[in-house]
């Protein structure tokens, strides 16, 4: 029995593991283990009477329907390490892709960021399958935009009421993938509540059919700034959907360009469907970028 153990777990090392190496390179929706592990063995918390520098704050919202990935919602925040009552701090709110995962992985966030000077947090995703499209059934569209709406509303109450001292003009929010797909949807309807807490908005290799009609409407979009990342693929190897996603986002720039929305668009040579950690510091210059205002 031990013998079987240890020439299943070699196995599992020496072919499974670089197999789906291999796919997470090249498929949108195999198994990808380059992506961050999620936290999940986060304890939920009441809202805490004091709040103090690195403090993990998690959120239950058992009233809400359950997530894309079936679960009841929750969303985890953490507050910097520099935390003061007396300053204010922007959220730094990130959406992961695929089913959305369970609301809890700081670990992205915290790579991209830091532990200073903002409040990392992750919220999940929501939608039903539908399995006549061809990402698994699972791709976030407009017919799951009020669902997603009500909950962002619900998580922002939830969070200001907990930690007054969020400064919204400097607040972010950005998804990979199908979060990124999540934000397209809530921005082609102007959400309100999506537009009022957070001025930065970032994609990272997805949310491409976000639609030109909203970006017409600049009067509600000229104070925010949105930074859109894709991999320019891999030669022999780029997924069939990717040319139409790469002519959407310079479509988008040039688009941006006419109606005066910030609007920057970088395609990264080499990458096909994933979040690397070489797209960090993109972000990262995009937000210390000197504002117009």
């Amino acid at each position: 029995m031990k013998n079987r153990t240890i020439v299943t777990s070699a196995f599992l090392l020496v072919v499974l593991l670089p197999l789906g190496i291999y796919f997470s390179r090249n498929n949108a929706y195999i198994w990808t283990p380059h992506s961050d592990k999620l936290e999940d063995d986060v304890t939920s918390i009441d809202p805490p009477s004091e709040l103090k520098p690195g403090q993990k704050l998690v959120f239950n919202f058992p009233d809400l329907p359950k997530t894309l990935a079936g679960r009841t919602p929750i969303v985890t925040l953490r507050l910097p390490d520099n935390y003061s009552g007396s300053e204010t701090y922007p959220l730094f709110i990130y959406l992961d892709g695929g089913q959305g995962g369970g609301g809890n992985n700081l670990h992205r966030p915290k790579a991209i960021i830091g532990s200073k000077d903002y409040i990392i947090g992750n919220f999940p995703l929501f939608g039903q399958s539908n399995i006549l499209e061809p990402f698994n059934g699972e791709l976030i569209s407009v017919d799951n935009y009020s669902t997603n709406s009500a909950a962002f509303q619900e998580f922002l109450l939830k969070i200001k009421q907990t930690i007054p001292n969020i400064d919204q003009r400097k607040s972010v929010v950005g998804g990979y993938s199908n979060g990124a797909n999540s934000l397209a949807v809530m921005l082609s309807a102007l959400d309100v509540g999506l537009l009022e807490n957070f001025r930065y908005i970032f994609f990272i290799d997805g949310g491409e059919d976000w639609s030109w009609n909203s970006i017409a409407r600049t009067s509600k979009l000229r104070r925010h700034r949105f930074l859109l990342i894709y991999g320019g693929g891999e030669p022999q190897k780029t997924e069939w959907w990717r040319k139409h996603t790469l002519n959407r986002a310079v479509s988008f720039q040039e688009f941006a360009q006419r109606w005066n929305v910030d609007i920057e668009v970088k395609i990264v040579p080499g990458y096909n469907h994933g979040f690397y950690k070489e797209f960090y510091p993109l972000i990262r210059s995009w937000l210390d970028r000197p504002s117009s205002e």
